[in-house]
């Protein structure tokens, strides 16, 4: 069975803020743990061409980006953890990147048969740009105070030239091919984290970044 994986980021309260980063803790504590994850990961920080599109003399994927995609399979929440952290309040301004972009746009969701989306995303940007994201591998629980500590690095991760941006939906389609979901609107997951930050800022609230997996 293929799993589709998701990826929710929401305004957020205190109380969810807080339960969020209990969580993110967990997900992070078992892949620090992972000694094959942290190689490869460091590896793609080296040298980034190790994991992007590299496969054997059989079409399999090399080592290093299994390594790589296996570590951030593991660095999601299930279904039901995930809906025990969503936010009711922003349901109605929560963009779906399949969907039109709702004003404000208070949260992003994505849904990718086959391919983590933190995977998609970091890849995307490269190492370099996704260090200045806050939190780990892109999952992050900001108070409101932290948020605004955040925004610069934010906008600096996604402020990419139209060349930039070209080379990075192409990894970004290269990297879905691995699993079964070409269709995916890859080119919204660079385009939507700035605008929830930004709609945290005005409105003096935590975010939450999660991860999850769905059958």
């Amino acid at each position: 069975m293929i799993e589709t994986s998701l990826w929710y980021v929401s305004l957020a309260p205190p109380s969810t803020v807080v339960a969020a980063k209990a969580a993110i803790d967990n997900l992070l504590r078992r892949a620090r743990a992972d000694a094959k994850f942290m190689e490869a990961y460091d590896e793609w920080h080296a040298t980034p061409s190790v994991v992007h599109g590299i496969r054997t003399s059989d079409g399999r994927l090399g080592p290093q980006s299994e390594a790589l995609l296996e570590g951030f399979r593991g660095l999601q929440l299930s279904e039901a953890q995930l809906l025990e952290l969503s936010v009711p309040e922003t349901e109605d301004t929560t963009w779906d990147l399949s969907g039109d972009r709702p004003e404000p746009c208070d949260g992003l969701f994505v849904a990718v048969r086959g391919v983590p989306v933190l995977s998609l995303l970091l890849l995307g940007l490269g190492p370099l740009r996704s260090e200045w994201l806050p939190g780990e591998f892109g999952l992050f629980a900001l108070s409101s105070e932290e948020v605004a500590s955040a925004v610069h690095g934010v906008r600096h991760a996604h402020a990419v030239s139209p060349a930039d941006r070209a080379a990075a939906l192409g990894r970004m389609h290269d990297w879905l091919t691995v699993g079964s979901d070409p269709g995916a609107p890859v080119h919204h997951l660079l385009e939507g984290l700035p605008e929830v930050v930004a709609s945290a800022v005005a409105r003096s609230s935590g975010i939450i970044s999660i991860p999850a997996m769905a059958a």
